[in-house]
């Protein structure tokens, strides 16, 4: 029913700005009960309609995390990069963490490890991602046995994060070392 009022809005709101806004959360909900012919179809528009707006490139994000699910590492990447390269905000930040992520699933591991410093070097003010990336590279000097760098990363998302799964997730790995 959701979809169907998603698309009576869409049809009927054309010239509206909020048209965007609109095809994004109706990606959203595809992917969420997981018709992702539709989620594809839908931000494939919205991206190739209204490219460079916000919405368009959250929309880049959805597809790159669809695509990095599928294993599909170097269109993934391309959607990545190209709105971490452009925008230097929270979505920036996200994007350069699963750009990171990307390359640690393909055991890259230091082109992981300088996907995840640029998130700790441009996007420090953005603390979930921040936080994510700290852990990743503590991740990646695990897989490398630099466990001294690992250890510090770890310990960094200790200090900037209290009574959550972040800071959990970081002690678990600590003592684990």
């Amino acid at each position: 029913k959701a979809i169907d009022l998603y698309d009576q809005a869409i049809n009927n709101l054309t010239d509206s700005p909020r048209l965007p806004e609109l095809l994004f959360a109706k990606g959203e909900l595809l992917v969420k009960i997981k018709n992702l012919p539709e989620a594809y179809k839908t931000f494939n528009y919205l991206i190739n309609y209204y490219d460079g707006t916000l919405f368009s490139d959250k929309a880049k994000i959805e597809l790159g995390i669809l695509e990095l699910e599928r294993k599909s590492f170097s269109n993934s990447e391309d959607l990545f990069r190209d709105v971490s390269e452009r925008r230097k905000d929270d979505l920036g930040a996200k994007a350069q963490y699963y750009y990171g992520l990307s390359l640690f699933s393909q055991e890259k591991i230091n082109d992981a490890i300088s996907a995840f410093v640029r998130v700790r070097s441009i996007y420090s003010n953005y603390l979930e991602w921040y936080s994510k990336s700290l852990l990743k590279l503590g991740d990646c000097y695990v897989k490398i046995n630099d466990i001294k760098n690992a250890r510090d990363m770890y310990r960094a998302v200790l200090k900037s994060n209290r009574n959550n799964d972040i800071e959990r997730e970081a002690r678990r790995k600590l003592n684990s070392l």
